[in-house]
């Protein structure tokens, strides 16, 4: 058990560190959501994916995948992801507006 709680605070630290490479800021890049056009696990996972490949650094995103947490019919609220870099795995919680941005929470 004890190892469980040492592998939770690796992956917590490794969500931070990813977060900060990744650039915690706000990304604007959906546009406005609505019931028509909401926010999905899937297409937050490639807004994450693009907005990395477009920052250089020596440990690369490749892939993400985001589970929705507490989440509104637009797909405004929070998300679960895991981030898949080419050095490990780490997962990192989102939060999307109803403007459609979007930054990385702890």
């Amino acid at each position: 058990m004890k190892w469980v709680k040492s592998f939770k605070k690796v992956m917590f630290i490794f969500g931070g560190l990813a977060a900060l490479l990744l650039g915690a800021c706000n990304n604007s890049d959906s546009g406005p959501l609505s019931a028509d056009s909401p926010m999905t696990p899937n297409r937050l996972a490639q807004l994450i994916v693009e907005k990395a490949s477009s920052k250089k650094t020596n440990n690369p995103l490749a892939s993400a995948n985001c589970s929705p947490s507490e989440v509104a019919q637009d797909g405004s609220g929070s998300y679960e992801c895991t981030l898949n870099f080419e050095s490990g795995m780490g997962w990192s919680k989102v939060q999307v507006s109803p403007d459609g941005s979007w930054q990385y929470v702890k």
